[in-house]
């Protein structure tokens, strides 16, 4: 029955998404989606191709959209998971610029939706097949609720670190930000030290106890409480809501029915409480397919988030091992007159280029930020010279001052590096500088 909320709710966010997207002005999806002639891409999916024309993006999103009107009625429910995953995901990966933690969530809880028959219990696929009982296998409950553990603890594990513990950069989010509840208060060191260490607590600490059913309660109100505030002050789309729907899949499966029955005039309409008596399922042996699938793939959420500790250094800085690790709210960077230099070796002619001015907004931030994409930049550039300026052997080199967290604006990448002989790969890049030296005290600053 948890599972028939959470579908249900999932499929109305999905709803919500679609319109929302539909409803954005064309000029900003052109912008960013359509006429770029450059996209940053993730490493290994540099094929997936962007919509050629505004009428094919706007068509794919009205199809998410209707698969997630299918996933909210549980109707061909099987069907409408695989194509939304594989809709969702094509729109994920087009961009790598536009990478949200959230998004990538969405993929992962599909991706499990899948297998999972959601179905079973206020859905019309359960009308059309009465004999199904909506009982579900008690695998389907411990894969969803490890998932869900694995994502909180992590939120929590990647802040203990320097910036994070001495209350960078969420002293910067806050003095920035005027929509925050706090007031003075988020000029104040110690406040701000305390919600820190405060977010620390709540996932490492908080995640685990939601096992238990004397904690569960207090932990998911306090969890509520914190992502209502995150989607107050920062405005970080439905994430805070989605997470907290996640999160319900700790209390017990029938959860709905006993909430429900405490009205009891609309207990006695919905016949809630009656549907949610059913005799508890007789042991079963797993099939060998279902303990390796689900074995295999909590181990790659346990083993991706840690690959970053592979690398010397700071990963908020490098972003060696990076992304897909639930690295949320742990950097803030400021840009200061960002320059390249590309060089034709055989004319000898050389150019100053403003990378802004070849990238949207979000490309920008991201190539000013992430090695990577750095290189896929400068690639871009060699082959824009040698097509429209008849350029052979192209160099191409870039300066990229960052300020990270309140630190003294340094450069990211080693200058003198020609980035189109640069690959990137697994092992450690030494063009990356060194991350800078900690940062001063907030009022101290003067950059």
């Amino acid at each position: 029955m948890s599972f028939a909320v959470f579908r249900i709710t999932f499929g109305l966010m999905v709803i919500l998404g679609a319109i929302s997207d539909f409803l954005i002005d064309d000029s900003y999806q052109m912008a960013n989606f359509i006429s770029p002639e450059f996209h940053v891409k993730y490493t290994y999916f540099e094929w997936v191709p962007a919509w050629p024309e505004l009428w094919m993006m706007h068509t794919h999103i009205v199809i998410v959209g209707l698969m997630g009107v299918l996933i909210t009625l549980g109707l061909f429910y099987r069907f409408a998971m695989v194509v939304f995953t594989l809709l969702f995901t094509w729109g994920f990966l087009i961009e790598a610029a536009f990478y949200l933690n959230h998004y990538y969530l969405i993929i992962l809880f599909s991706i499990i939706m899948i297998f999972l028959p959601m179905n079973r219990m206020w859905s019309l696929d359960a009308m059309r097949h009465p004999s199904w009982g909506g009982m579900m296998p008690g695998w389907c409950l411990a894969l969803f609720r490890a998932q869900v553990e694995i994502v909180l603890l992590y939120a929590g594990l990647v802040k203990i670190n320097y910036d994070w513990l001495h209350a960078e950069p969420l002293g910067i989010f806050l003095r920035a930000n005027p929509r925050h509840i706090f007031g003075a208060l988020a000029f104040q060191d110690w406040f701000v030290m305390l919600g820190a260490y405060g977010v620390i607590a709540l996932h490492v600490l908080g995640a685990p106890l939601l096992f238990f059913k004397r904690t569960r309660l207090w932990v998911f109100i306090v969890y509520c409480l914190f992502h209502l505030m995150n989607s107050y002050t920062f405005q970080i789309g439905v994430f805070p809501y989605f997470t907290i729907m996640a999160t319900t899949v700790f209390f017990a499966p029938n959860w709905p029915a006993a909430f429900i029955r405490k009205w009891p005039a609309l207990d006695a309409k919905l016949g809630v409480t009656a549907k949610a008596v059913i005799p508890p399922p007789s042991p079963a042996r797993l099939h060998p397919l279902v303990i390796w699938g689900a074995g295999i793939w909590l181990v790659l959420q346990i083993l991706i988030p840690l690959r970053g500790a592979l690398y010397p250094g700071e990963a908020n800085w490098s972003r060696e091992g990076y992304g897909f690790a639930w690295r949320m709210m742990l950097d803030s960077h400021r840009f200061y007159g960002s320059r390249c230099m590309v060089i034709d070796t055989a004319s000898g002619r050389q150019w100053i280029i403003n990378p802004q001015d070849y990238l949207t907004e979000r490309q920008f931030s991201n190539v000013s930020t992430e090695p990577k994409a750095v290189l896929q930049f400068a690639r871009y550039i060699e082959a824009k010279w040698q097509r429209e300026q008849g350029a052979g052997d192209v160099i191409v080199k870039c300066e990229l001052p960052v300020s990270l967290n309140g630190r003294k604006p340094a450069l990211l990448i080693d200058p003198q590096v020609d980035l189109t002989r640069e690959t990137w790969g697994i092992a450690p890049e030494t063009w990356i500088n060194p991350m800078p030296e900690p940062f001063v005290h907030w009022r101290d600053r003067t950059w």
